[in-house]
């Protein structure tokens, strides 16, 4: 590679303008909703672009009005529960990380890939 004909400001402002790329499609994903179901459609769940559990839709027709409702509230608050559980995780296990890089309290934050 020639460095001699790399020109840093262009290499920069390509940079500033990927970053921006990646901060608008994650903004996209955070404001989109998702839906899954079953082969049969009996359940169908929904979640944002922030894994959070929106919404759980069970077949009344395969389940009964009633005990669809029941289920639908059962299963989100166990999908709500795990994925706080999840996030948990990944807290404590970037704390570990950063304590076993000897990085101060809160470093591992800086890097919202990890």
């Amino acid at each position: 590679m020639d460095f001699g004909s790399l020109n840093f400001g262009d290499l920069m402002a390509r940079a500033q303008s990927l970053a921006s790329q990646v901060g608008a499609m994650k903004e996209t994903l955070t404001n989109s909703t998702f839906s899954g179901s079953d082969a049969d459609g009996a359940v169908e769940i929904s979640m944002n672009g922030k894994y959070e559990p929106i919404s759980v839709k069970c077949d009344p027709e395969l389940f009964g009005e009633e005990e669809a409702e029941i289920l639908e509230k059962l299963i989100l608050s166990a999908l709500e529960q795990v994925t706080q559980k999840v996030r948990e995780a990944e807290v404590q296990g970037k704390q570990e990380l950063g304590s076993s890089l000897g990085l101060p309290p809160g470093m591992m934050n800086q890097f919202p890939g990890l």
